[in-house]
């Protein structure tokens, strides 16, 4: 897995697949590739799984940038990953075929920048194998994060990577702790100096630092 390659993934979903997929793919080749359905491949990363086999496969091929174009051909440790996406014997579901194409893979597309919570993260001697751990375990904000984000007057929209991006990094526990402080603090009336949602995004980059 290639830390850069995995930040340049515009998709959560196609990062959390890219994290899944090389390893197991890496002895495939396209003769014989590695093979999973989209029901459990979405189920192995913990996405929701659309009812239809029409709409799991519209969900990994939609858009300009779909998922399955942002992994084919990315890079990975030993060479290229490739994708596509094939019909089950059955026609039940659709399976997703994954193979490396091993070799120099060139000069890579520089990453994009690194955001600061990744930044302050790292700052404290944390290691990039650490990150990964923690990235692996990302995941959306359930209801419960929802209505205290919601109680506390904090902006989700045009923030939501970020709160996904603090929540594994934090863990769990730690990052609904702070939805709870900022809850108490806008129902107490305790005004903040910009706004409650920048007060709770400087908490977050504080805790992580």
């Amino acid at each position: 897995m290639e830390l850069g390659t995995l930040e340049s993934l515009s998709s959560r979903w196609a990062q959390a697949i890219y994290l899944f997929l090389p390893s197991r793919a890496y002895h495939h080749n396209v003769a014989e590739p590695f093979e999973i359905t989209l029901t459990r491949l979405l189920d192995q990363i913990g996405a929701p799984i659309p009812a239809t086999r029409k709409l799991r496969k519209k969900l990994f091929t939609q858009h300009e940038r779909s998922i399955l174009k942002q992994l084919d051909g990315v890079a990975t440790l030993t060479g290229r990953l490739r994708v596509e996406i094939r019909t089950i014997a059955d026609r039940s579901d659709y399976k997703l075929c994954a193979w490396v194409e091993p070799g120099a893979v060139g000069s890579p597309k520089p990453p994009k920048p690194r955001g600061k919570l990744i930044a302050a993260f790292l700052a404290k001697g944390r290691t990039e194998k650490e990150l990964s751990k923690k990235l692996e375990n990302r995941r959306d904000l359930d209801d419960y994060e929802q209505e205290l984000l919601k109680r506390g007057s904090i902006v989700v929209a045009g923030n939501e990577r970020f709160f996904t991006l603090a929540k594994a990094l934090l863990g769990t526990d730690r990052f609904r702790g702070l939805l709870a402080e900022a809850k108490g603090d806008h129902i107490e009336g305790r005004p903040a100096t910009k706004s409650p949602t920048a007060r709770l995004i400087h908490r977050i980059k504080e805790s992580i630092g």
